[in-house]
């Protein structure tokens, strides 16, 4: 018999909602004191039709198609629990009785009988899907907030993804993704090997290594491929309003003040709710000790409330400061000014928890004078991941000067992508062929010799 001992953090209910709290954007803020105000007399909400002044028409968001306006691993974030696992738990914040996919899988979940704990860690993953049903945050650092171990967590995702009645929820990337949903239709494994491993050569038509690899004919790959372009790259969109026009309400401002940018935050003209005047006033007056009791028990629930509003706001705030102050150029140079940025940089930065600036920037919108973006839009890659790439800018704003190069060119002698590679590294974007050759793909952009004009 083996005594060893293990260090696990264990949040409280406390500090798990103020992270819920956290990451709720302006409406669901404002669904949540509504709600907290039915069981609560001393809360009373501030509507924004009630507001003197502050209020902000909803406006639509820039679009999600576009492959470089963020990083789409930064995209999603993932959604802290609540304590039950009731799937009407959140109506007031999912839009009345629409099923969605989180509450799907918790019903799945709650009929497998699977034992405990591995049925709560099943949960606990289902609601850190984001809309398409990927995974987007790590094992490790899910198993630490929910103080158990990386091999537990692993398992439960496993189970997850077998459960789920649409194949490829629970994926991590697209790769296992489309490797799940084979499975499902029991394909070849080497097929299986394919869609996870290798679509980055597939891509690329690079078919006679892929047959050394795999085994496969060429012919076989050409059909695999066609398979694959088949298959549900969002496995959780069915339970998405996605195709609904998406309307929201800016909680952060940038406006422009000589030849700065300056930063306001919405909220911080009013609060979400008042403390009702009579019942405060009951309180100082009443003798019946009972009545007492209650009321200085929902005013301490209110006040509590009101200070994890603040702390939500000043993080938010301290957030978005270190976001504008690493990428400010993107206010005057449009998205060439946009620089690389990780959510684990501002974490560094502000002594956070990755997960913490994860919560704080999900669903948040920046107004500035060129429109509206989510504060995930500056969250970009290094360009490149070859070993020559050695440049700081974003992928965005790598493409952006690639597209410019290649609209100035000469038609009837169109640039290589070696010639714009070299074109970049004058500006001081020193970045590989193979990358700019992947850039110029994605951007839309024939190569050289189908560009040329006679």
């Amino acid at each position: 018999m083996e005594i060893s001992q293990k260090l696990e953090l264990q949040l409280t209910q406390q500090q798990l909602i103020s992270l819920q709290l956290l990451q709720m954007n302006t409406l669901d803020l404002a669904a949540y004191v509504e709600e907290q105000a039915l069981s609560n007399p001393v809360i009373e909400p501030i509507r924004e039709n009630d507001a003197a002044e502050g209020a902000v028409p909803s406006v639509s968001v820039i679009s999600r198609e576009d492959p470089f306006d963020y990083d789409v691993r930064n995209r999603y974030y993932t959604e802290q629990p609540a304590a039950a696992s009731d799937p009407m738990d959140n109506i007031s914040h999912h839009g009345g009785l629409e099923e969605t996919l989180s509450a799907s899988l918790c019903l799945q979940i709650e009929c497998s009988r699977k034992p405990e704990p591995l049925r709560s860690q099943m949960r606990y993953l289902a609601r850190c899907l984001d809309d398409d049903g990927y995974l987007r945050i790590g094992l490790d650092e899910l198993a630490e907030e929910n103080g158990c171990g990386a091999d537990e967590m692993e398992e439960a995702l496993l189970e997850l993804q077998q459960l789920a009645s649409a194949p490829g929820v629970g994926a991590r990337d697209l790769g296992e993704c489309l490797a799940l949903q084979l499975r499902a239709r029991k394909a070849d494994e080497r097929l299986v090997a394919l869609a996870r491993d290798h679509l980055d050569d597939l891509a690329a038509k690079r078919y006679q290594k892929l047959s050394k690899q795999l085994g496969l004919t060429q012919d076989e790959i050409r059909e695999a491929k066609k398979l694959l372009a088949g298959l549900q790259p969002r496995p959780g969109a069915a339970y998405a309003a996605s195709s609904k026009t998406e309307y929201v309400v800016p909680e952060l401002f940038v406006e422009k003040d000589g030849d700065d940018f300056v930063l306001s935050v919405r909220g911080r003209e009013r609060r979400y709710f008042s403390l009702d005047a009579y019942y405060c006033q009951l309180l100082k007056t009443t003798e019946d000790e009972e009545v007492r009791r209650y009321l200085g028990e929902k005013l301490q629930q209110a006040e509590l409330l009101r200070w994890r509003i603040d702390q939500r706001m000043s993080t938010l705030e301290n957030c978005t400061r270190v976001i504008l102050q690493r990428q400010k150029d993107f206010f005057t140079k449009g998205r060439k000014g946009l620089k690389a940025l990780s959510l684990a940089d501002v974490a560094d930065e502000l002594g956070l928890n990755i997960s913490t600036i994860s919560r704080a920037v999900r669903g948040k919108y920046l107004s500035y004078p060129g429109g509206v973006v989510p504060l995930s839009f500056f969250f970009v890659h290094k360009a490149g991941t070859d070993s020559a790439d050695r440049s700081d800018m974003g992928n965005a704003a790598v493409c952006e000067v690639i597209r410019e190069i290649v609209a100035d060119e000469n038609r009837k002698h169109p640039l290589s992508d070696q010639n714009i590679c070299s074109k970049l590294a004058a500006r001081g974007i020193r970045i590989s062929r193979r990358t700019v050759a992947k850039y110029r793909d994605k951007l839309g952009l024939p190569p050289a010799s189908d560009r040329r004009e006679v």
